[in-house]
Formats: C-alpha cells, structure tokens, sequence
C-alpha cells in the first residue's frame, strides 16, 4: 500500500541529491573560471592603463554589479496558487480562439484580468 509513495519519495530523493551534486560542481567551475576571467580582465587592463585604473575599473564593475544583483533580489516573486495554476493549465479554460474583432480583444483581456487576479505576491 504504501510501495508507490515510498518509491516515488525515493525517487525524488535521488533527483534532489544528484542536482544539488551537479549544480554545486557547476557552481565551483563557474567560480574558477570568473576568477581566471578576473584576473585576465586585471592584467589586461594593467598593461593598457595601469595598476590604478585597473582595480578601479574592477571595483567600478562588481559594485554596479552588486547593487544590481542586490536590487533584483528585492523584488517579489509572483506566486501563483496551486488551484489557479491547475484551472490555468487547463485546456478547457483556455481563451476561445479569436481574430482580431473588437470581441476578440475584450474577451482577451477580461481573460487576461480574470488570470492576474488568480495570481497573488509572497511577502
């Protein structure tokens, strides 16, 4: 009775642990190579301008990059919650196929509305 859930459990274990064991590889590969391209980018620039401009062209650069990264994160994710998302998956409750009439359009967007009101912000 329980042999489909437990194997379906198991099942997602393993798909869990063998991304977060490629996706932590891949992350320390990227690593590596963002350093190697720093450190291109640095001798680049030392020869072209000097050590000076250099590390301020890189400073200059990882902190626009920060605050950009750092603003991103501050935005909400749009959730969707899971009975809007199962009714919206459904091909029943899909727009009727329309040209481009004035009740085509108006029956878009009422759909359109009617999908962003299903869609509420975590917080």
């Amino acid at each position: 009775m329980l042999a489909g859930p437990l194997l379906q459990a198991r099942l997602t274990a393993r798909l869990v642990a063998r991304r977060a064991v490629f996706g932590s590889i891949g992350g320390v590969c990227l690593l590596i190579g963002a350093g190697f391209m720093v450190a291109a980018i640095w001798i680049l620039l030392d020869r072209a301008y000097g050590p000076l401009a250099a590390a301020l062209v890189l400073a200059v650069i990882f902190c626009g990059l920060g605050f950009c990264i750092l603003a991103f994160s501050r935005i909400p994710p749009r959730v969707v919650p899971r009975e809007a998302a199962q009714r919206m998956a459904d091909p029943r409750m899909a727009p009727p196929p329309t040209g481009l009439t004035s009740a085509g359009l108006i029956s878009a967007f009422l759909w359109g509305l009617n999908a962003g009101r299903g869609v509420r912000r975590r917080r």
